[in-house]
């Protein structure tokens, strides 16, 4: 019995481990295809990508801030 517990606890272990790791992979391709798509737009408008991430700066600075204030 007690080995029939160890081994679900094992498979629950890896079924955690092997969600990670694939929506990892699907982050990294939804990155991969933002950052893409980003500089795509910046190319065709011909706005510099500083102008282009001062909105993204903002919200990041403001979220940063949120969850510091949280932590006090």
């Amino acid at each position: 019995m007690e080995t029939l517990i160890t081994a679900a606890i094992a498979v629950l272990i890896l079924m955690l481990v092997f969600s990670l790791i694939t929506k990892a992979i699907r982050l990294a391709i939804n990155v991969a295809i933002i950052l893409v798509l980003l500089v795509v737009l910046v190319r065709i408008t011909g706005v510099s990508l500083g102008e282009a991430m001062q909105p993204v700066f903002a919200i990041w600075d403001w979220l940063r801030q949120m969850f510091q204030n949280a932590q006090r």
